[in-house]
């Protein structure tokens, strides 16, 4: 029974964390481009809002979330000028699901393309976590001791900082793109995994198989491919799922104290950050980006308990 309901707890949350990615990736491809932003029209539009979007005959384009048509032209409000039929060159109606920003931009379209971001940086992040958890527990399970020790010690050099406290150190020195941001999180985030793959190592180290083989003159390399790597990978699994989780807050965390990303690329901690100056007037820009975050990483958890279970 248990066993069930892990199995649907795993698919459950793979098919949200998959329907999540595609929805990122294909989203801003199958959406309409959204009306140049005009904060003096279209900023703080609430959730749902019908968008009317005017180009004028001079190329200035209005956005509006509001509007009143009167006897010989359309006059935008609040505080618009009085536009004439005469220069009024295209009329579109659109509606925002989400709203807008503070500058009028659509937010499920920043949301989007803000995931993307945030999803690949954490996947990235993570795998190099994986490789260098991989490398440094195996390492030291199978070298000699003096190896063993020397990692270890350097592992508990490491454990010892806090890592939100080392995240915000490195990030404020080298002031992070995307590719400096996944070598942060990533070279922050390998430890607890090198400790579990040395654990787990070391007790296959010990089983008849393994000795056997040892005896028999199998090459290290073989090893590897065929006793420890396959008994390492459920635990390794259970792990990565949980640290892609915690690595999606880790980079929101950074992007709301302003040390993540530059401001021209969002992302979904970006947007929170930015949301919370308008947070009484504008619930929604902060709010949404948010339960983002919050049910990627409850999706993650769940995944990487299914893993545990199975």
């Amino acid at each position: 029974m248990t066993r069930g309901g892990g199995s649907f707890r795993g698919v459950f949350a793979l098919g949200i964390i998959l329907g999540m990615a595609l929805l990122c990736c294909l989203g801003p491809i199958l959406l309409r481009p959204w009306p140049k932003a005009d904060p003096q029209y279209g900023a703080l539009l609430p959730p749902g809002t019908r968008v009317l979007h005017l180009v004028l005959e001079s190329g200035k384009e209005v956005t509006t979330g509001s509007w009143a048509e009167e006897a010989g032209g359309i006059r935008i409000v609040p505080s618009g000028p009085l536009v004439k039929e005469s220069e009024l060159l295209s009329r579109e109606t659109r509606r925002t699901p989400l709203g807008t920003d503070r500058f009028g931009r659509d937010l499920l379209g920043l949301m989007l393309r803000g995931g993307r971001v945030s999803i690949l940086i954490a996947l990235s992040a993570s795998f190099l976590a994986l490789l260098l958890g991989l490398g440094f527990g195996l390492s030291s399970a199978i070298g000699p001791r003096w190896l063993d020790a020397l990692l270890m010690r350097l592992v508990d050099g490491v454990l010892a900082f806090p890592s939100l406290l080392l995240l915000i150190l490195a990030a404020s020195l080298f002031r992070p793109g995307i590719l400096s941001l996944v070598l942060l999180l990533g070279l922050t985030s390998w430890m607890g995994l090198s400790r579990l793959v040395r654990g787990q190592a070391l007790s296959l180290k010990k089983r008849e198989y393994v000795l056997a083989a040892r005896l028999a003159g199998t090459p290290w390399y073989r090893m590897l491919a065929w006793h420890y790597l396959p008994s390492l990978r459920g635990p390794v699994a259970q792990d990565t799922a949980l640290r892609v989780g915690d690595l999606i807050l880790a980079e929101a965390t950074l992007s709301y104290l302003g040390l993540g990303l530059p401001a021209t690329m969002p992302t979904w901690g970006r947007l929170v950050q930015e949301g919370h100056r308008v947070l009484g007037e504008a619930w929604w820009v902060s709010v949404f980006p948010g339960l983002a975050i919050a049910l990627l990483v409850i999706a993650f958890a769940m995944l990487g308990d299914a893993l545990q279970e199975s």
